[in-house]
């Protein structure tokens, strides 16, 4: 699935990080060393992981305070992910 359409994936840092969190949760077992290794030597290789950067701070901000102005408070994440999607041209 991954080969099929690997011109077509990428995913956010931050979504990188919730995934290694989830993770690093779990006991010590086969499933979370199934877990880590999948994450380590295919997700990681294999999908670009977009960055939070300058330009997405400046966009989460400007559009986190729009937002926040009008009653609608997004979390911080969601919000992130928003920005760097934004700032990637997705």
């Amino acid at each position: 699935m991954l080969r099929r359409h690997e011109n077509e994936i990428a995913t956010a840092t931050v979504v990188y990080h919730e995934l290694l969190f989830g993770c690093y949760r779990l006991p010590e077992s086969k499933k979370r060393q199934t877990i880590e290794k999948y994450l380590q030597e295919v997700v990681e290789p294999n999908i670009p992981l977009l960055p939070y950067d300058t330009n997405a701070a400046k966009w989460h901000a400007t559009e986190r305070a729009r937002l926040v102005s009008i009653g609608k408070t997004p979390s911080f994440a969601d919000g992130q992910i928003a920005a760097i999607a934004f700032e990637s041209g997705f």
